[in-house]
């Protein structure tokens, strides 16, 4: 029987790349469940395969060996319950396509009437603050609005996961802030799972319910800590809380492995 309680089951992950003739062994043997509606940060030094993992997850990269299941369901493919956030915004928008019609890209292969995609496409610019800007064009948007056009886009067909991968990282510093909050407004409401990988410890603590830190080489899971912060969260109390200043001294330790 499925266990509906568990949304994502990963169980003994391990991926290995050839290179130049040797085996590079990547990640090695990572198990985790994520509960519905759970908000996950997988964290980590740049480089020792989050995005990997969370490719995977996706059914975009295929596992040396081991497993992941979505409800039950193994990944072989991306499902189509899920949105999927990457850091580089201006490579995933068609710059010949307007704000409304990237958005409505993930509608091609689905049966949707023209009212229905239209509502939806509204009500998801609308959610990420782009209502004004339906008809323009990604080139003339700030990185950060591009961002959130990438954004809307993940979330137009209302999937049941969402996944991000550093999708903050080519942003300045107060764009960040302001796009942490958004997701964690939007995913909180609507309550979608939602794994995000990041370098940022800060981030990972502000954003998550959980922070799953991955290191060594090959990576496999080294510390798992539970955040017990209220929500919805304020980037400028919940920061200072001491508790999160205690959880961000703990996770820069197991970085530097101490």
């Amino acid at each position: 029987m499925k266990d509906r309680s568990k949304h994502i089951e990963i169980l003994n992950l391990s991926k290995s790349f050839e290179n130049s003739g040797s085996e590079l062994k990547v990640l090695k043997n990572i198990s985790l469940d994520v509960s519905s509606g759970e908000f996950i940060a997988i964290c980590g030094r740049s480089g020792v395969g989050k995005s990997t993992l969370i490719r995977m997850i996706a059914g975009l990269v295929k596992p040396s060996s081991g497993t992941v299941a979505i409800d039950g369901d193994l990944v072989v493919n991306p499902p189509n319950s899920m949105g999927f956030v990457t850091q580089d915004y201006s490579r995933s928008l068609l710059p010949w396509f307007s704000v409304e019609k990237n958005v409505a890209l993930p509608f091609k292969a689905k049966n949707f009437s023209k009212l229905e995609k239209k509502r939806k496409v509204e009500e998801v610019l609308e959610a990420v603050g782009l209502a004004d800007f339906a008809k323009f064009y990604p080139w003339q948007l700030s990185g950060g609005m591009q961002q959130r056009v990438a954004i809307a886009r993940s979330l137009v067909l209302d999937p049941k996961l969402l996944l991000l991968d550093e999708p903050f990282a080519s942003v300045d510093a107060q764009i960040r802030l302001e796009l942490e909050d958004l997701i964690a407004n939007i995913v909180l409401q609507k309550k979608i799972t939602t794994i995000i990988v990041t370098h940022d410890i800060d981030e990972a603590i502000y954003l998550a319910d959980r922070v799953i830190l991955i290191s060594d080489s090959p990576a496999s899971v080294s510390k798992i800590i539970q955040v017990k912060l209220a929500r919805p969260r304020s980037q400028t109390e919940t920061r200072s809380d001491p508790k999160f200043v205690k959880m961000r001294t703990q996770l820069y330790a197991s970085l530097r492995g101490k």
